[in-house]
């Protein structure tokens, strides 16, 4: 017993001696354990193990201690008790300890996100975090919130994002770059003339680097960069599948730059930047050699370049380029060029803090020379030189003379311009030197009764003179000839330039007087009476003059007087009235086209006998009515604005228009509501020896709101609205919303984006009403047409599906899965638009989507001309032409001057119709090696339009009331169509000769009989009255 105590004491002993090892256990404030934590404990450093651990190696006796731990790019210290005993202990640390992980990555795909940062935020924070993740793919951190937004955003796997509730997930985040995302692969790569393309990068990758990219479906890009190329776009589209895009730059061109300086040396080490046009985010920087040499290849397109010349006064602008099918050669020769400047001369003392900035913006440059001409604003960046200030301008070598306009600003009094013509352009340097120091001020004086209007012009120069009697003006001393437009003391009367005047300034301050003579000008003096036979008072009247785009304005005065002046004597136009409330009213103006010859017109206006359309607007409490605006029509087309009556209980807008008796149909009423319904009324008054006065009652209307699966429409399709089969217009409502009156609707939908139609039924009542068409967008997957072998010439073809959805080829469009029809509409082509011929067919789609290519191999584009039968070609108008073939009929217009179309091979009868009584008939070939141009000459002899031609045949049809008889002298079954002139078929059917058939078409109309027997096939039109 003595010896088991003695061991049990020595066992004491060591253990106070080399102590014990102890397991700390750190979690986070959620409990959750904190992994791969860098802690230090008695200058040893650790790493925390996957469940949150790290072993202190023999600890001593009991007691508290402490470690510190990595957080936040410090450490922080926390204390822990041990009792002496325990193998382990449990340490809680402020915070949460977030981990996220890259999943569904190889290791290779790891690699290639090396260095990427996940952004981090609170969410509903504005703020952001960046953290950059681990080699192994795995990002640990320290996060304060309960909750956290991340997102993760690579060139390889585009982005994705999430939210974490951090109390709820405690372990590992994934992020999944790869989720929901398709395989980019580059394909080939093939440069100028195809050859290979060295040290090329795609997307900021080095291409033998570049493995491939994910996408979500969608449209992307991928940038293509290599010394000796322009940069290129390439634009693709994922759709549900893998996708391999090839860079294809065989058709690029060599584009070349010379650059030689005036006195002929080569521009060596000048700086070219040159920018797309078509897309302005890509440009590159070029450097000529010793010779002023550089070049680049790049694609067909529209470029421009700017050269960096260094030099003083040479041109900073960018040059356009058009690069097509050749390599280009740009020789920038400026050998022969003019340097004009203009020195301004002691500009200290009359120049503003921004003295550098004299030059107004509208100095100009005009060149002449070639037989053409062109301007430039003169550059308003100058050159101080002591006290004065340098300009100057390099100009092109293809003008030979030049005008020089130079208007002041930044100045502390007014400066008169200068101007400069038939400057001699020969490559000679050309100066200019203009001293201010010598100039003198005018004091520029109008007549008593008048302000100077705002224009004048001294020696050719525009000078702006405010409205007031005396205006200084800088010049310099001599004779000076001027012309100004004055204005009536009181405002009232405009009058424009008066015959030119000269003075002679000799010294400063002169007062120098304009001339005022009645017997200058050229206008007409107005006396307009009212609807009671008075002189009207405070009626505007407007002078306009259209062949100088001039245009005055007054009003009378109360004797029923204005006077208003012409720039030239000639013919004119006034109106006398107009939007403009004189009371409570608004007269309907009186416009008439006059000529004055010379001197001053007299002219009476009268309203005399004039009648008043006053209406009243009401509204109701239900919702804020807006504004309303009547239009009145019936040979006047005039509208006037209604105002609020603040008198009245409820909301009500009144207004009233003087207008001449007679019969007004066709007006109408637009009221809105402040939040977008738009209500209209159509309704026709008669004015007769009575004032007639209406009132439009509302306020039973209620608005009615259309969304489509509880979102407003915002373009994603279009309503209209149907009461009793007649169709409501919307008159401008904001998503097709609109005011209502009780009653019972139909609303039918259309989608944009969605292949989607809907009718549904509506009632109102006493409410307002909300329209939710519904479907669900997950039955739906994206089509796309494809043209294979499309003619270059061809721009766009128009798809119809469904006889419901128009889209082009190369636009996606959401179809719902399973089975669907197209037919072809329209091609645009060169200048033209015209129907395709009759191209229809079905596809189906399924979970992947649907490319529907439709082969066009066997169409040509060709310009055509008509030759009548009196061998005159056919110039003008519009001729309707019908083409025949093979049992199918396409009804197209012919016009002189937009004549390209696009058809498929094969033979057609040509039918024109010049007017009802008057047709010619031709044959059209369009061969495998079609002519870029056909001439059809046209015969006043129908087409007997044979296929096959065994028997001399007669095949005709009689439509009556509906009913088809064909007649025939073969007793074989026919094959009819029955289309519009647009080519559309109406109606089909197999009919026996001499059988009536009842077709349903019992409009009247011109109908296009298509007629198939066998051995022979005719086309027939058909009036039916």
């Amino acid at each position: 017993m003595k010896q088991f105590y003695l061991i049990c004491m020595l066992l004491l002993v060591s253990l106070a001696t080399f102590g014990r090892d102890v397991t700390v256990h750190v979690t986070d404030q959620r409990g959750a354990a904190v992994s791969g934590l860098p802690v230090q404990f008695d200058n040893e450093s650790f790493d925390t193990d996957f469940n949150g651990d790290f072993v202190i190696k023999g600890l001593g006796s009991s007691g508290t201690y402490s470690f510190r731990y990595y957080k936040d790019y410090n450490y922080e210290t926390v204390r822990f008790s041990w009792d002496g005993t325990s193998s382990a202990v449990n340490v809680s640390l402020d915070g949460y300890y977030v981990t996220f992980q890259l999943v569904g990555l190889s290791d290779e795909e790891v690699a290639q996100v090396k260095g990427c940062d996940l952004k981090v935020s609170t969410k509903g924070s504005s703020g952001a975090t960046y953290k950059t993740m681990g080699d192994d793919g795995i990002l640990s951190f320290w996060w304060d919130a309960p909750a956290i937004s991340w997102e993760f955003n690579t060139t390889v796997f585009g982005d994705c994002s999430g939210e974490v509730n951090l109390e709820e997930e405690k372990g590992i985040v994934p992020v999944a770059p790869k989720n929901g995302k398709y395989k980019v692969s580059l394909g080939n790569i093939r440069g100028y003339g195809g050859v290979a393309v060295e040290h090329a990068t795609i997307d900021g990758i080095a291409a033998e680097k570049f493995t491939a990219v994910y996408r979500t479906p969608g449209y992307y890009t991928m940038e293509f960069m290599a010394p000796g190329y322009f940069p290129y776009s390439v634009a693709y589209q994922v759709v549900n599948k893998d996708v391999t895009v090839d860079i294809d730059l065989s058709q690029s061109r060599a584009l070349r730059f010379l650059f030689t300086d005036r006195d002929g040396s080569a521009m060596e080490n000048l700086s070219v930047n040159l920018r797309s046009a078509d897309n302005p985010r890509l440009d590159v920087d070029l450097a000529t050699d010793a010779s002023g040499f550089c070049e680049i290849y790049v694609m067909p397109g529209d470029y421009g370049y700017d050269p960096d010349y260094e030099k003083p006064f040479y041109p900073s602008e960018r040059k356009s380029i058009q690069v097509s099918d050749e390599d280009v050669v740009e020789d920038v020769n400026l050998v022969g060029t003019t340097l004009l400047t203009v020195r301004l001369k002691n500009t200290k003392e009359i120049g503003t803090s921004n003295a550098k900035r004299i030059l107004s913006r509208s100095s100009r440059l005009d060149y002449n020379g070639g037989g053409w001409g062109a301007w430039d604003p003169f550059p308003r960046s100058g050159t101080e030189d002591g006290d004065d200030i340098v300009y100057g301008v390099l100009i092109e070598k293809e003008y030979t003379n030049a005008s020089m306009s130079l208007l002041f600003s930044n100045t502390t009094k007014d400066i008169l311009g200068v101007q400069e013509d038939n400057i001699v352009l020969d490559g000679k340097d050309v100066n200019f030197e203009y001293d201010f120091g010598t100039y003198l001020t005018a004091k520029l004086t109008a007549p008593d009764g008048y302000l100077f209007r705002g224009e004048a012009e001294i020696d050719g120069v525009e000078v702006s003179l405010d409205k007031e009697a005396v205006h200084d003006v800088l010049m310099p001393s001599g004779e000076h000839h001027w012309v100004v437009g004055l204005q009536t003391a009181d405002g009232q009367q405009a009058l424009p330039f008066g015959k030119e005047q000269s003075f002679n300034l000799e010294e400063d301050e002169a007062p120098i007087v304009y001339a005022f003579n009645e017997d200058d000008y050229y206008g007409i003096k107005f006396f307009v009476k009212d609807e009671n036979g008075r002189p009207a008072n405070g009626f505007p009247v407007t002078l306009r003059q259209a062949d100088y785009d001039y245009e005055a304005s007054s009003q009378t005065d109360a004797d029923g007087c204005c006077t208003l002046f012409l720039l030239e004597p000639g013919d004119c136009y006034y109106e006398v009235g107009g939007n403009w409330a004189h009371g409570d009213s608004v007269y309907l103006p009186i416009t008439e086209n006059v000529s004055v010859d010379e001197g001053m017109l007299q002219e009476t206006v009268s309203f005399e006998g004039y009648k008043r359309l006053s209406l009243r607007i009401k509204g109701s409490d239900e919702w804020d009515m807006s504004q309303p605006t009547v239009y009145i029509s019936g040979g006047v087309n005039y509208s006037f604005p209604m105002a609020l009556d603040e008198s009245a209980s409820t909301v009500e807008y009144a207004g009233c228009m003087v207008m001449p008796q007679g019969d007004y149909s066709g007006c109408w009423l637009r009221v809105p509501d402040l939040d977008g319904h738009v209500a209209s009324v159509d309704f026709s008054v008669e004015l007769k020896e009575n004032d007639v006065a209406e009132t439009m009652d509302f306020s039973a209307y209620r608005a009615v709101d259309f969304t489509v699966n509880q979102e407003e429409l915002l373009g994603r399709g279009w309503v209209s609205v149907f009461k009793e089969g007649q169709e409501i217009e919307d008159e401008d409502g904001v998503n097709g919303d609109r005011l209502l009156p009780p009653g019972k609707y139909t609303a039918c939908y259309v989608g944009r984006q969605y292949c989607f139609s809907d009718t549904l039924y509506f009632e109102i009542a006493d409410k307002a009403v909300k329209v939710d068409f519904q479907f669900n967008p997950e039955e739906f997957r994206a089509v796309t047409f494809e043209m294979v072998n499309q003619p270059e010439q061809v721009k766009f073809i128009e798809i119809r599906v469904d006889s419901m959805m128009t889209l082009r080829n190369q636009e996606s469009v959401m179809f719902r899965k399973g089975k669907h029809y197209y037919e072809f509409g329209l091609v645009s082509v060169g200048e033209n638009y015209h129907r395709l011929w009759p191209l229809e067919g079905t596809f189906e789609v399924d979970d992947e989507g649907k490319v529907v290519e439709v082969d066009l191999s066997q169409y040509r584009v060709f310009r055509f001309w008509l030759v009548m039968p009196d061998n005159s070609v056919a110039e003008s108008g519009i001729l309707p032409m019908y083409l025949s073939k093979e049992g199918k009929t396409l009804t197209l217009n012919y016009y002189y001057y937009l004549n390209t179309y696009a058809l498929p091979l094969g033979t057609y009868d040509l039918e024109v119709e010049v007017n009802e009584e008057e047709r010619y008939y031709g044959t059209l070939i369009i061969g495998t090696d079609c002519p870029d141009e056909i001439t059809v000459q046209l015969s006043d002899k129908p087409n007997a339009i044979v296929d096959v031609s065994t028997h001399d045949l007669e095949l005709s049809a009689t439509m009556q009331n509906g009913r088809i008889c064909v007649i025939s002298t073969r007793s074989e079954e026919v094959e009819v169509r029955v289309y519009d002139l647009d080519g559309c078929v109406l109606w089909q059917g197999n009919v026996m000769p001499g059988s009536v058939t009842d077709t349903g078409l019992y409009g009247q109309g011109i109908y296009l009989i298509s007629m198939k027997q066998e051995g022979c096939v005719r086309t027939q039109k058909l009036i039916v009255r």
